[in-house]
């Protein structure tokens, strides 16, 4: 029990450093929904802000620019698995690719409800 709380705080001690040195983002950075309210960094957003930011995300799911960039980069990531590929390196970073974008969409879906 000791040890285990021993390597979290050791872990999380190494986390923040990290974090301080290098500006990486986790997840007290991202909008995210905590109870009926959202935050960015850990601050709650106005509501002023939240409908902005609504609106933009449901601009941006309707406009013929995102559905051209979409199959843009699924063009490109298939093309990278299936055509080019010449390392497992090439398949991952063509299904990171995938990810990546399926991430960007499930926010929008998830916004615009």
């Amino acid at each position: 029990m000791f040890q285990r709380l021993k390597d979290y705080i050791r872990e999380r001690i190494l986390t923040i450093q990290v974090k301080d040195l290098y500006n990486t983002i986790d997840e007290d950075d991202i909008l995210k929904r905590v109870g009926t309210d959202w935050t960015v960094a850990g601050k709650p957003v106005s509501e002023q802000y939240f409908k902005r930011i609504v609106s933009e995300a449901e601009l941006l799911k309707k406009s013929e620019l995102w559905r051209v960039l979409k199959a843009d980069i699924r063009y490109r990531a298939n093309k990278r698995m299936f055509e080019e590929s010449t390392s497992t390196m090439d398949l991952t970073m063509g299904k990171m690719w995938l990810y990546t974008l399926d991430t960007i969409d499930t926010k929008l879906n998830n916004l615009t409800k």
